[in-house]
């Protein structure tokens, strides 16, 4: 699908791979800029476990906001999340944009995009590799 989509913008996250997997998506079609707020979220000493070896839903619960062991606070996340999606909407109306991020990141988006209440259940959405869904803000 993305082959033949007109995408007049890519942004992706600093990390090589974010980069790479833009490369193929859109390859010499469009330019790809980076931006730092699309980076996965820091997880501290959680970094490299898998979540059945700790509780990682209680990192996803707004109003907790935890940041035991290092790990970036939801609330961050939406914040800049929210940030982007503002500098998209005021930079580049009316424009398609193809954004290539990590699970975090993605699933901040979405709940933005989709007005979510965040004191709902905000892992309710699967973020898996190659995720792909268009949205229009």
């Amino acid at each position: 699908k993305l082959k033949t989509t007109n995408i007049d913008l890519c942004f992706t996250s600093p990390m090589a791979r974010t980069w790479q997997t833009a490369m193929i998506l859109v390859g010499d079609r469009t330019i790809i800029n980076e931006d730092k707020r699309l980076i996965e979220r820091y997880l501290g000493v959680f970094e490299g476990v898998k979540k059945a070896d700790y509780e990682y839903t209680k990192y996803w619960d707004y109003n907790l906001n935890l940041t035991d062991g290092g790990v970036e606070p939801i609330q961050d996340i939406l914040s800049r999340a929210q940030s982007f999606l503002n500098d998209l909407k005021e930079k580049y109306p009316d424009k398609t944009i193809l954004v290539v991020s990590h699970s975090a990141i993605i699933r901040a988006l979405h709940h933005i995009i989709m007005n979510t209440d965040l004191n709902k259940n905000l892992l309710d959405i699967k973020i898996e590799n190659c995720f792909c869904r268009e949205y229009n803000i």
